[in-house]
């Protein structure tokens, strides 16, 4: 199972919203801070499989047994490809199949699965997952990455000398433990 990322589009949580959270009025650092922010949503996707912002992915699997989604939530299938038991290329329509909203999505066809090659890639799903809008975002999972990003703002290597570092308990920590899922 592997998931590329083919389009990525724009943050839920804005720039000057994440700049009021860490207290920073001027612009000097604004593409700074926007890496912080972007690289704060991709490692919340990462740790969890809730995927910040809307995003196109392409799976690609062996067969469509046990077929689940383990990035979400999904918001459309748009093309499903595979290889079928003699090595020929077929599409399904996407409109034939469904999915739950959770994580991870079980994916299931009207008609039922066909038989694919079982080469690694016979089987080829783009599908799009995340949230484009700000007002579908839950709220603590918006904390927890503006967290996760002013930590990094503030504390730009792993190493900090000369001062007594703690975690403070119940963070952005707690927020990832409850939406993080386990592939298997």
């Amino acid at each position: 199972m592997a998931y590329k990322v083919l389009t990525t589009g724009a943050s839920p949580i804005s720039l000057p919203e994440f700049k009021a959270h860490a207290f920073i009025e001027d612009s000097a650092e604004d593409d700074l801070l926007s890496l912080y922010l972007s690289s704060a949503c991709e490692n919340f996707g990462l740790l969890t499989g809730f995927v910040i912002p809307e995003t196109e992915f392409l799976l690609t699997i062996t067969s469509f047994q046990f077929l689940k989604i383990y990035r979400g939530p999904i918001t459309e299938i748009t093309e499903i490809k595979y290889k079928d038991v003699q090595g020929i290329e077929k599409t399904i329509d996407p409109a034939t199949v469904h999915y739950s909203d959770d994580r991870p999505s079980t994916i299931m066809c009207e008609n039922g699965w066909p038989q694919t090659s079982g080469m690694p890639d016979a089987v080829q799903i783009k599908f799009k997952a995340g949230h484009a809008l700000s007002d579908q975002f839950p709220m603590i999972v918006k904390w927890a990455i503006l967290v996760l990003a002013a930590t990094a703002y503030e504390n730009r290597e792993e190493v900090i000398t000369g001062t007594i570092v703690s975690p403070i308990p119940n963070s952005a920590q707690m927020v990832i433990d409850r939406y993080a899922i386990l592939e298997v």
